[in-house]
């Protein structure tokens, strides 16, 4: 992966990370803030029902007010029993439509002993009397709560829950409108909690509402568990239901102080859902302004760091594929980029040095390797010198066939008693050279020289089927060498050649200083092919005859007395065949 590509995935990663640590920290701020705020406005609109629940009955009780100190009502008690369904007060004020009017369930006086004096009832919903329900009548008689009402500001208003319904009701004494002397008795007006009515709470404070009694068997599980928090001093609650709505719980008491019934105020999350709105425009704003970000700093990185090092980077890959150690990287700035390169190009420089050193040294070695590789081909054939590198053991071969040549100075010792060192050695290296060009010229092998014995062999160690033709025709450039020698210096030296053919052994000896030797009856008897030879003359086997007769002119010799082989055929050869040539 490319430096560039690490940058932006870093870039991109700490982003990322950065937008992930955020949005976890402002969700867990904001939308726990904003769960706040919905509990506190869950809390205000359910104090807001609670207030209107209130006023309700408020409204009720300022309706029994005004009827309670109203000459009319206070007078009515006066009337007899039997004859109040007659009375200008029931027919005139209590009929259908002063009751429609009042929008209340129930109307009823009570005498100063608290008895029942007079109630009618309403059904508001189809607009028909009804009768005061019974449970209503035993809940008075049972209490005689409304015998106690009376002063002017004594009063009774609450919650009753009657088999018929959930009612609230508001008591107070009936005065004249001086509002002199004793009350004749009570005051009541009921209104049961309807639908309608709560339907008007609702459309009064604009808030959904649900309503349970506390013993209902289908209380739901929501009401249920917040049912076991409210109680006297926390008659208010709030739970979140969901994600769309958050609720607030409200406990009302009975004229009795019990509590009877659960109201829950329901909102819509409106500010959580805004929240999370919010929350979202801001991680995105966070997001464009940090990709934002993240380009204008991959830009400046880019100019300022990555796409100086991709340039050093290309350079150094165009030293190393060129080779060029003269080539130098760009060197800008003072920073630490600048100072790489530098350093770079001081390596370069120090490399380059080496690198020169080195190819001279490897220079000045494979000169020495091939003085010491010529030296060792003075020494040795080719091919055994290719040998000896790669196999350091005994090298050791058998030839079933070579061609052997034996050439001797004739007389050379008793010369070189009258010739002074430097010059004797400077003539037989004038002779035996010459003799090595030849021996080169002809594909032939030296083997050594012993004083003035010079030794060679043909077939070996590179097998060839003219080996005995090749050493023949040396033996006569020999005697034409060594002569044009005399005339030349003005010498009178005599060469006696002797060759053989047949097997023999080739391989190297010693480990100090090699040489390379023959071994084997064939170099023997060509040895004394040499010695049992005559000066200028060319004396070979009948091994070898055999082998150049076709090609050389030879004259037999006859028989030789040769120790350790008895008598033996040999030959002098003359001259090549006409036709032939050298």
């Amino acid at each position: 992966m490319t430096l560039y590509k690490k940058t932006v995935l870093a870039l991109g990663v700490t982003i990322f990370a950065l937008l992930l640590i955020m949005y976890g920290a402002l969700s867990s701020i904001m939308l726990k803030s904003y769960a706040e705020l919905e509990i506190l406005d869950a809390i205000k609109n359910t104090e807001r029902f609670r207030d209107a629940y209130l006023e309700e009955l408020n409204m009720l009780d300022l309706t029994v007010k005004d009827w309670a100190r109203w000459d009319t009502p206070f007078d009515f008690f006066k009337e007899r029993k039997s004859d109040l369904e007659d009375s200008d007060f029931v027919k005139g004020e209590l009929n259908d439509a002063g009751l429609m009017n009042l929008k209340n369930n129930i109307i009823a006086f009570f005498d100063t002993k608290g008895r029942l004096f007079y109630s009618t009832g309403m059904d508001l919903e189809k607009e028909t009397k009804i009768k005061t329900p019974e449970s209503f009548l035993k809940f008075a008689d049972d209490e005689k709560t409304f015998k106690t009402l009376k002063t002017l500001d004594d009063k009774q208003m609450g919650l009753l829950i009657l088999p018929e319904g959930p009612m609230i009701f508001a008591a107070r004494a009936v005065f004249p409108t001086s509002q002199e002397g004793e009350p004749n008795g009570v005051l009541l007006m009921g209104r049961y909690l309807s639908q309608e009515v709560m339907n008007n709470l609702t459309q009064r404070t604009h808030l959904k509402t649900t309503s349970f009694l506390v013993n209902d068997q289908n209380l739901p599980p929501d009401f249920k568990d917040n049912l076991k928090l409210l109680n006297e001093k926390t008659p208010l609650t709030t739970s979140i239901l969901n994600d769309k709505t958050v609720s607030g719980y409200l406990l009302l008491h009975d004229v009795t102080s019990e509590p009877v019934m659960v109201v829950r105020v329901d909102l819509e999350r409106d500010i959580y859902h805004q929240g999370k709105k919010s929350l979202v425009y801001i991680v995105l704003t966070v997001l464009i302004s940090g990709l934002v970000f993240g380009v204008v700093i991959l830009i400046i990185i880019g100019r300022i760091v990555l796409w100086r090092v991709k340039r050093l980077s290309g350079e150094v890959e165009e030293i190393k594929v060129t080779s060029d150690l003269s080539m130098r990287v760009t060197t800008e700035g003072t920073d630490e980029l600048s100072h790489l390169s530098e350093e770079v190009n001081e390596m370069l420089s120090t490399i380059e040095t080496a690198n020169q050193k080195e190819k001279q040294m490897m220079a000045d070695l494979k000169k020495e390797q091939e003085k010491s590789e010529e030296l060792l081909l003075n020494i040795l054939p080719s091919a055994i010198v290719d040998r000896l590198k790669t196999n350091h053991g005994t090298i050791a071969d058998h030839f079933t066939e070579a061609t052997v040549l034996f050439a001797d100075i004739v007389g050379f010792t008793q010369f070189s008693d009258k010739m002074p060192p430097a010059e004797l050695v400077a003539m037989l290296n004038t002779i035996f050279s010459a003799f090595d060009h030849l021996t080169h010229k002809l594909g032939l092998e030296k083997i050594k020289t012993i004083g003035d014995n010079y030794m060679l062999v043909g077939g070996l160690p590179e097998p060839r089927p003219d080996h005995a033709q090749a050493v023949v025709e040396m033996a006569l450039q020999m005697l034409d060498t060594l002569q044009k020698f005399n005339e030349a210096h003005g010498q009178r030296l005599d060469l006696r050649i002797g060759i053989h053919t047949g097997p023999v052994v080739a391989g190297v000896i010693g480990t100090k200083k090699f040489i390379y030797d023959l071994w084997g009856d064939t170099v023997n008897l060509a040895s004394r092919m040499e010695s049992h030879g005559i000066s200028n003359r060319i004396q070979i086997s009948a091994a070898t005859y055999e082998k150049i007769q076709g090609a050389f002119d030879c004259e037999e010799r006859g028989m030789i007395s040769v120790k350790g082989k008895g008598e033996i055929k040999t030959f002098f050869v003359l001259n090549r065949k006409t036709g032939l040539a050298a």
